[in-house]
C-alpha cells in the first residue's frame, strides 16, 4: 500500500471526567461514528487489587458494557466503589473514553450495535506478574447491525408459523384472563369459549404477563395432550400465580396486566448453531438435570446476538455458565405471538 493510501489516524486524548463534556464530544464525534470509519477506544480496568477481586470488577463491568448504555456504565462504576476491593485505585482508567463510545451508541440507537466480549485478562495471568496487585485488561468489538443480516431478528410475513383468525387470537387472549380473573374471584364478562384452532390439542403455549412493559410472569409448555384452550388456561394461572421470581398476581395487578400468547412448534434437535437463526427460533437447552428456554422475541426486546442470546440463556435461565451452551444439548422451536395490546 502506498503511503497515500493509508488511511489518516486522528489520536483523542480525552482528560475529563465532566459528562456534560463527554456529551459534547460525543455529539462532535458523532456523524463520524459510521462504517466507514474505525474507532479504538483505549483503556486498562482494574488498577492493582488482587487477582480474584479484578476479575470480579472487570467481568462485571465487560457485561455492562456488553448491554447497557452510558447511564447502566455510570451505575456499575459506583457499584464498584461500594464494593470497596482492597487496593483498587480504578476500575476503568479510561471511563471517561468508554462513556464516549457509550454515548455515541446511545444516541445512534444502541440497539443497532452487537457488542461482543472478546477477551478478558489480568496482569496476574502473565508470567511476569504476581496475582497480589493486578492490572486488569478487557477487549471488545462493537458492530453495527446491518439491516437484513443474519442475526437481525426478523418478523416477516413468510416467517409466520400459524395463522390464527381474530376471533381466535381474541378467544385465546379471553381465556386467558379469564382464567386468572376466576382464580382471583373476579368477574369477567367476555365470552371465552374455545373457537377454531383451541378446540384442538398438542399445542405448545407460553403465556407472558407484563405491568408497566416490565415482566410480571412468563411460565409455558412445549407439548401438551390437552385442549389449546385449557393449555392456555393452565399456563396463565401458572404465570400470574406460580412464578417463583415473582409473587401472586393480586387483584389489582390483574386488571392492569398485558397478556401474551405464544404458541409454539414442535421442538426440533439442532447439531450445529449454524442451524439456529435470531428472531425466528427460540432456544431450548439442557445439560444434565439444568434446562433453560428463551422464546424468539427475548431477540427483539433485548438487541443481543446470537451469542448473547445463547449465552444469557445458559447462564440466566439454565445455570449452566454463559458458555455453556457450547456443550448441551440444544432445541429450536417457533412461536406465533398473539399480544393483547395489538387487539385493544
Amino acid at each position: 500500500m502506498a503511503l497515500d493510501e493509508v488511511p489518516p489516524i486522528v489520536p483523542i486524548i480525552i482528560g475529563t471526567e465532566r459528562l456534560a463534556v463527554l456529551y459534547k464530544i460525543a455529539d462532535a464525534l458523532g456523524p463520524y461514528f459510521t462504517r466507514e470509519n474505525l474507532f479504538v477506544i483505549s483503556s486498562d480496568f482494574s488498577h492493582y487489587p488482587s487477582y480474584e477481586d479484578a476479575k470480579s470488577s472487570d467481568l462485571y463491568l465487560a457485561e455492562t458494557i456488553s448491554t447497557g448504555g452510558v447511564d447502566e456504565f455510570l451505575k456499575a462504576l459506583a457499584r464498584i466503589r461500594k464494593m470497596d476491593y482492597s487496593g483498587q485505585d480504578t476500575a476503568a482508567c479510561g471511563a471517561c473514553a468508554i462513556e464516549v463510545l457509550l454515548a455515541m451508541m446511545d444516541g445512534q440507537g444502541r440497539d443497532t450495535f452487537t457488542c461482543e466480549h472478546v477477551m478478558y485478562r489480568n496482569s496476574g495471568d502473565s508470567s511476569y506478574g504476581d496475582k497480589f496487585r493486578v492490572v486488569g485488561y478487557n477487549s471488545f468489538v462493537i458492530t453495527r447491525l446491518d439491516k437484513g443480516a443474519e442475526d437481525e431478528p426478523e418478523d416477516s410475513a413468510s416467517d409466520r408459523l400459524f395463522s390464527f383468525s381474530d376471533d381466535e387470537k381474541r378467544a385465546m387472549i379471553s381465556t386467558a384472563r379469564s382464567s386468572i380473573y376466576s382464580s382471583l374471584g373476579l368477574r369477567y364478562d367476555v365470552d371465552y369459549s374455545p373457537v377454531g384452532v383451541l378446540k384442538e390439542s398438542g399445542y405448545g403455549v407460553f403465556v407472558t404477563l407484563t405491568l408497566g412493559g416490565r415482566l410480571r410472569g412468563c411460565i409455558g409448555c412445549f407439548t401438551s395432550s390437552t385442549t389449546l384452550h385449557d393449555t392456555i388456561r393452565q399456563m396463565a394461572r401458572s404465570a400470574a400465580f406460580s412464578d417463583p421470581r415473582f409473587p401472586s398476581l393480586t387483584a389489582g395487578e390483574a386488571r392492569r396486566v398485558e397478556i401474551e400468547v405464544s404458541v409454539l412448534s414442535p421442538l426440533k434437535k439442532i447439531e450445529s448453531i449454524e442451524e439456529f437463526k435470531l428472531g425466528r427460533d427460540g432456544i431450548y437447552m439442557m445439560k444434565g438435570y439444568h434446562h433453560g428456554t428463551f422464546l424468539p422475541q427475548v431477540a427483539q426486546e433485548t438487541g443481543w446476538n446470537t451469542e448473547e442470546f445463547l449465552g444469557h440463556c445458559a447462564r440466566d435461565k439454565a445455570g449452566i455458565g454463559y458458555w455453556g451452551w457450547k456443550d448441551a444439548q440444544l432445541y429450536t422451536y417457533q412461536t406465533e405471538v398473539v399480544k393483547e395490546s395489538d387487539l385493544n
